[in-house]
């Protein structure tokens, strides 16, 4: 098994530099993980990457997408019912999109989001 980080957000820092990481264990290494979900992206004819949420405060998936995404058994994992009628993103649900396609690109991929964490303190580290 692999323990991996998934970054979402702004991981090269050139603008907001706000993220959230999610660490999952998989049974795919980083490198096979990334290859599913290109081979995924190119199943469902978009990368979600460069399509959904490129741009600041872009966290409206389109119709059109979603469509697409349905006709692959990919299902958003909407936080409620707000989100699901105004078809707004959150990093954990786009996660589990990202996971998805992966999965549609190797059907062989299971993971489990590592939920343990241990907060080591650091609190004045961080300052605006």
């Amino acid at each position: 098994m692999h323990i991996i980080s998934l970054e979402v957000g702004d991981g090269s820092g050139d603008g907001h530099s706000m993220t959230q990481v999610v660490v999952i264990e998989s049974n795919l290494s980083h490198k096979n993980l990334q290859e599913a979900y290109e081979k995924g992206s190119k199943i469902i004819g978009f990368d979600l990457k460069k399509k959904v949420a490129c741009e600041y405060e872009d966290r409206v998936i389109s119709e059109e997408y979603l469509e697409i995404l349905a006709s692959h058994n990919i299902q958003v994992k909407w936080q409620d019912e707000y989100d699901e009628k105004e078809r707004e993103l959150w990093s954990n649900t786009w996660v589990y999109l990202w996971l998805d396609i992966a999965k549609l690109g190797n059907p062989s991929l299971e993971y489990k989001e590592m939920t343990d964490t241990l907060t080591v303190g650091g609190y004045g580290l961080f300052f605006p």
